[in-house]
């Protein structure tokens, strides 16, 4: 709960997820009926041009009787550029997570679902199992998210619900371990439900765990990207490409995502989001122009009681299924009001610093009062090294809101904490 003379501040990183649209998929092979993508987890380009593409199946519910069971139908498929699936493989797999393409020609894959990772040939015979080893630190795999094979003939999984990434010889030893087994953390030698680990060319490892850092992952979705003459199309179809946005993120992150932005323009956005589950809204802006409004530069949240203008986005309905998120007190004159000016420099920040201040300056007491910056990832193009550049983010947060964060002055804060903090 935010107390007076508290603002919430939250730099956001917005990432993309995009769906590209590619031709309709048809099987070639008359005894391997082909079934329909459910829940397609992992893609592969193939040397040979062709793309590897693992399915986890459906979810609960999606279906029809006993077949609506979560990872019921998960498949392997390899399609060429037409979309004909020139080779499968769907037995016996749960909820498949990943499919990689050995030099060998086999195909290694996390089984997930199952609890195992399995290699099986061209003809689809397994040919190495993780279930017939015995790990020699006497643990099983659980909930394996990510296998990736090794040229020294190694496997390195991604062992979601046991915290870990783990790379093991064929025989089941264990030569290499990060993360405690069964024990979730998020300090130097703990994991919390990591997804996914890459070997970098030096020898190091990079390992996507997203779930620990108590970092809120949000959808920032492109409409055009997703629903050719998206402002104009039926609800429906926003409800669709939502619901895959969404399921990617949650299904990468763990997490549930409630807060978006996008469909800044859309009438009907406000009913689609309340259909997939999103509440939260946050940086407004006209796509077309890339400018926001001074209407938007308060502090205190609302319920906006329609998409159709501008007016209804900024008039209060109690009854309003979303919340928006204001971004704070930015000087009006200028584009892009919430982004931080390029190029990404001492300056930049310092405009941000003039904003706090007025935001700052016009807390109102007793009400939820929120802050934001928006940084893209596109911000850090340009003279300098990254290193550098995020040294000047550790310099201001040193400098301007730690000092602040001190003196209770401002909170962090995840958009969804000030959303229920609104509500409360």
């Amino acid at each position: 709960m935010f107390t007076p003379k508290k603002l919430a501040v939250l730099a956001i990183v917005a990432l993309c997820l995009l769906t590209c649209t590619s031709p309709a998929l048809s099987h070639v092979e008359a005894d391997a009926p082909y079934q329909a993508l459910y829940r397609p987890h992992d893609v592969d380009r193939l040397p040979n041009g062709h793309t590897l593409i693992t399915d986890g199946g459906q979810r609960p519910g999606q279906g029809e009787g006993v077949r609506g069971r979560q990872g019921d139908g998960s498949q392997i498929l390899e399609v060429d550029s037409a979309g004909n699936v020139v080779w499968s493989f769907n037995q016996g797999l749960n909820w498949a997570h990943n499919a990689d393409r050995l030099p060998n020609g086999n195909t290694l894959i996390s089984d997930t679902g199952h609890d195992r990772v399995i290699e099986i040939d061209a003809a689809g015979v397994i040919v190495w199992n993780s279930d017939d080893v015995t790990l020699s630190d006497g643990s099983v795999l659980n909930y394996p998210n990510d296998a990736n094979w090794l040229p020294d003939d190694h496997l390195l999984i991604t062992d979601r619900d046991n915290h870990r990434v783990i790379e093991i010889a064929r025989d089941g030893t264990i030569v290499w371990q990060f993360g405690e087994t069964g024990a979730p953390g998020n300090d130097a030698a703990h994991l919390s439900g990591p997804h996914n680990a890459d070997c970098l060319p030096e020898g190091n490892t990079i390992v996507a765990d997203l779930a620990a850092q108590g970092h809120e992952i949000a959808l920032h979705f492109h409409e055009d990207a997703h629903i050719p003459d998206a402002d104009n199309r039926p609800v429906e179809e926003w409800v669709t490409a939502l619901e895959e946005e969404i399921d990617l993120i949650e299904e990468l992150s763990g997490a549930e995502v409630r807060t978006w932005s996008g469909g800044n323009v859309y009438p009907h956005v406000f009913q689609a989001a309340e259909q997939v589950g999103l509440e939260v809204n946050i940086n407004y802006k006209n796509p077309q122009t890339q400018q926001s409004d001074e209407r938007f530069t308060i502090l205190a949240p609302w319920r906006p009681a329609g998409a159709a203008s501008v007016e209804e986005r900024t008039t209060h309905d109690p009854g309003g299924a979303v919340i928006y998120i204001p971004s704070g007190v930015f000087p009006a004159h200028c584009d892009k009001l919430e982004a931080f000016p390029r190029p990404y420099c001492h300056e930049a920040f310092d405009y941000v610093t003039v904003a706090l201040r007025n935001s700052l300056d016009a807390v109102t007491e007793g009400k939820v009062n929120a802050f934001y910056g928006t940084l893209h990832p596109s911000d850090f193009f340009g003279p300098g090294s990254d290193e550098d550049k995020l040294q000047v983010w550790d310099q201001w947060l040193t400098a301007v809101v730690d000092p602040l964060v001190a003196d209770w002055r401002i909170q962090w804060a995840t958009m969804s904490d000030i959303a229920d903090a609104f509500m409360a």
